[in-house]
């Protein structure tokens, strides 16, 4: 990732997730050196909601997302 973009994102312990992109801010993240390194990652989708899973998997892979919190939270992505 851009030089400027990796350390602080290290430093704070943060996964950035990125959805959705437009052409013309494709075009920026690729100048930056950003989107290759977070498409390497798996970080990259094409909608919100599949950014928002991969992110809650992670969370759960990790032990900070509790099993039980996963449950709920497919209870209330079906009753929407």
């Amino acid at each position: 990732m851009g030089a400027c973009f990796r350390p602080a994102s290290e430093r704070r312990a943060f996964a950035v997730y990125i959805s959705g992109i437009r052409t013309g801010h494709l075009r920026t993240l690729d100048a930056l050196d950003v989107i290759d390194e977070l498409r390497a990652a798996g970080r990259v989708f094409d909608s919100t909601p599949e950014a928002i899973a991969a992110a809650r998997h992670n969370l759960h892979h990790t032990g900070i997302l509790a099993a039980c919190d996963m449950r709920e939270d497919s209870r209330m992505e079906s009753a929407r």
